[in-house]
């Protein structure tokens, strides 16, 4: 069906690398979310054990041996395995320390609103949204760390399926504009 549009072949690739990729995350978040992060827990154990040879491989005297080289791959070493051995926790964190940063940005907004609303009289709806949405979503954030990342990745999941299926039916019309002008 597609012969006439090789040159549209990586984008069928990743249309359907896009599809299966939404399915999976929109109908399976936490596995996803399980499986890479111990994809990147594994890459950087391999990183850090590399980083940690390569240190104690070189002289003391080498220029290119640096105590900080060690305490970096040390500390990646210890994010890796947490990274495999609990990934639902470190979705947790990760999703609750960007929830304390949601709240900072909007608490610290405050100033700015208020000094906004002496000047403009008008609504204050937008001012308010700018303060209120960050902390709102902070504390949902905090506090419900699992169902925020599922939602994050189902809404993700859902972007990529309607890109593949836009670039599926664009390569579809592409394709039968080509057949018809031969």
């Amino acid at each position: 069906m597609f012969s006439r549009i090789s040159m549209w072949r990586p984008t069928l690739f990743t249309a359907i690398i896009y599809f299966v990729i939404g399915c999976l995350m929109l109908f399976m978040p936490g596995l996803v979310a399980t499986y890479f992060l111990k994809v990147v827990g594994i890459i950087g154990l391999l990183y850090g054990a590399y980083t940690l040879l390569m240190y104690f491989k070189n002289d003391e005297d080498d220029n290119d041996r640096h105590l900080s080289d060690m305490i970096v791959a040390v500390i990646v070493l210890i994010i890796s395995a947490a990274l495999i051995i609990i990934p639902n926790e470190a979705i947790k964190l990760v999703i609750a320390v960007g929830g304390i940063f949601l709240i900072l940005d909007g608490l610290m907004k405050i100033p700015s609103a208020l000094n906004t609303l002496k000047y403009i009289k008008g609504s204050v709806t937008v001012i308010s949204l700018s303060v209120g949405v960050p902390i709102f979503l902070g504390i949902v954030f905090m506090f419900l760390p699992l169902q925020t990342y599922e939602v994050i990745a189902m809404v993700f999941g859902a972007g990529l399926i309607i890109i593949s299926i836009l670039d599926l039916v664009s390569l579809y019309y592409l394709n039968k504009l080509l057949k018809a002008n031969r």
